[in-house]
């Protein structure tokens, strides 16, 4: 049987655009053998694996952009995601308070609680919070 051969984990796509959200996440195989012999892997830190057809299809990301407008796509976020630890420059440990006008910021949702990321968040009189 075909179904006996696949990994656990692995789920027939339907849509492309959700693959990015499917395979982030995924680390249901065995990571490939890396020539890595640094050790400079933190205990602790998951790194994650994804399939080779999926990096061919995202953009590469070379820099942040300075100034962004608009949402980012699901392609575009996991592009500096996975291109993150490569660029040390893009990583600060400070939070800024008042940013500038579309300054994109990333944060790590399992470390930093809700509403709590250096934002001066104001509510309105209609109850909803800004």
């Amino acid at each position: 049987m075909a179904a006996e051969n696949k990994p656990e984990g692995l789920k027939k796509i339907r849509n492309p655009e959700r693959m990015v959200r499917i395979a982030v996440g995924y680390t249901g195989h065995t990571p490939p053998k890396s020539d890595d012999t640094d050790g400079n892997n933190e205990p602790g830190q998951l790194k994650i694996y994804l399939p080779k057809k999926l990096l061919e299809c995202l953009p590469k990301c070379s820099s942040l952009p300075k100034e962004r407008h608009r949402w980012n796509t699901n392609e575009e976020i996991a592009a500096y995601l996975i291109t993150f630890e490569k660029h040390d420059e893009w990583l600060t440990t400070s939070p800024k308070t008042r940013p500038q006008n579309g300054s994109m910021i990333l944060y790590n949702r399992k470390k930093v609680k809700y509403r709590k990321d250096g934002y001066c968040w104001k509510k309105r009189k209609d109850g909803k919070t800004t």
